[in-house]
């Protein structure tokens, strides 16, 4: 579990942040700072593991300015409206430097290279079944991968691929995106569903771009509404 603070002074920029992070399993977002000093305390307060910096913090406040101190192990990642400063960030050792306002696809891109390599992200992943094409497509693009008997199914928009995998070596590959294990058969990410409503003894979600809704069993739907509710979207 990565621990991260946020040093922004803009409460929208931090906002998204906020969100962006918040759906990526494996970070804790332990502290949040709008200048200089209050990012120092959050820092010594929490130990934390990485930092999103902003450079321009305010009159007199540069982030560099928090790179000339010592803080064992902290990884900084930059985020600013400024393309000027790249060639100074990675001088200075940063992990990344990312041009406001911040994507999740750059944010996962970020958080892929700051962690250690055993767990980074793999950008592309093949899928195929036996007497079916092999098919290389992105890991950012997947929506949600369903069991199917000992094999998988990969949903991305419109699209449902056989793959050979076992269910359990998704969960395992897809450790690091923002997905959700709702039961032993159905992982899915969140920010793709676009709408839900019960059917028998579970329910129909639908994902964006896809061609048809995936249907949850009981446990997967409890799960899938107890996760909308404690987001305040139920």
């Amino acid at each position: 579990m990565e621990r991260v603070v946020i040093v922004e002074d803009s409460e929208a920029d931090r906002l998204n942040l906020r969100v962006l992070l918040g759906r990526m399993p494996g970070v804790d977002l332990v502290g949040e700072a709008r200048g200089l000093a209050e990012a120092r305390e959050v820092l010594r307060r929490t130990g934390a593991d990485v930092v999103f910096l902003d450079i321009e913090l305010g009159p007199g406040q540069n982030g560099f300015d928090l790179l000339n101190e010592e803080w064992a192990g902290l990884r900084v990642v930059f985020t600013t409206v400024h393309r000027d400063y790249a060639v100074e960030a990675f001088r200075v050792g940063a992990a990344d430097y990312l041009v406001k306002p911040v994507t999740e696809a750059e944010l996962l891109r970020a958080m892929g290279r700051i962690r250690p390599r055993a767990h980074r992200i793999a950008p592309q992943v093949s899928v195929s079944r036996s007497g079916s094409a092999k098919r290389l497509i992105p890991l950012e693009t997947i929506a949600a991968v369903l069991a199917d008997g000992n094999n998988s199914r990969v949903l991305c928009g419109s699209m449902d691929y056989p793959d050979r995998r076992a269910f359990r070596e998704w969960v395992e590959l897809l450790e690091g995106l923002p997905f959700v294990e709702l039961d032993r058969s159905t992982t899915l990410r969140m920010d793709q569903v676009v709408s839900w409503n019960s059917h028998g003894t579970g329910g129909l979600v639908t994902l964006r771009n896809a061609a048809k809704p995936i249907e949850l069993g009981r446990t997967a739907y409890r799960r899938f509404r107890e996760i909308l509710e404690a987001a305040g979207t139920a």
